[in-house]
């Protein structure tokens, strides 16, 4: 297998392959991890240390540098199920941007726009700003046409 490094201030080293798992360690930015398995979102990892004892773990992909998911990629992408950039936890709740001067929308043609909503990150609370599932299919085509 292939070394790589963490990127991040702290990839959190998990013992299953979820963000509910029991943490067991704490990994700066820059380490060394060997990944053995792919394990859908989740990488099974060996860190090695010259002070320290082996440790292995499961991390977030996005958490490792430079590594290309070896698993078909998925049909449809969504932005759902992208994971959180700052813990990597991928449960989120949808809600609609809501602004007292006004509303902000995707313009999508004439008559039609994309409402924008925020998404928030159930594990550490990050509010990022994205538009609904229906909406990315008719934003992939240009003008509405197929």
């Amino acid at each position: 297998m292939k070394i790589f490094q963490t990127q991040g201030k702290e990839a959190r080293l998990r013992r299953a392959p979820d963000h509910t798992s029991e943490v067991i360690v704490t990994l700066p930015e820059g380490t060394k991890v060997e990944v053995l398995e792919e394990k859908g979102r989740f990488l099974f990892v060996r860190v090695r240390d010259d002070y320290q004892p082996e440790v292995r773990g499961y991390l977030p992909a996005g958490f490792v540098r430079g590594y290309k998911a070896v698993s078909p990629p998925q049909d449809e992408p969504s932005i759902l199920l992208e994971p959180c950039h700052r813990c990597g936890g991928e449960e989120w709740v949808e809600h609609p941007l809501f602004m007292q001067a006004s509303r902000l929308y995707i313009p999508l043609g004439f008559f039609s726009t994309a409402p924008i909503m925020v998404r928030v990150c159930l594990h550490c609370g990050l509010v990022e700003m994205c538009v609904s599932r229906e909406s990315l299919s008719e934003l992939r085509t240009p003008q509405g046409k197929e």
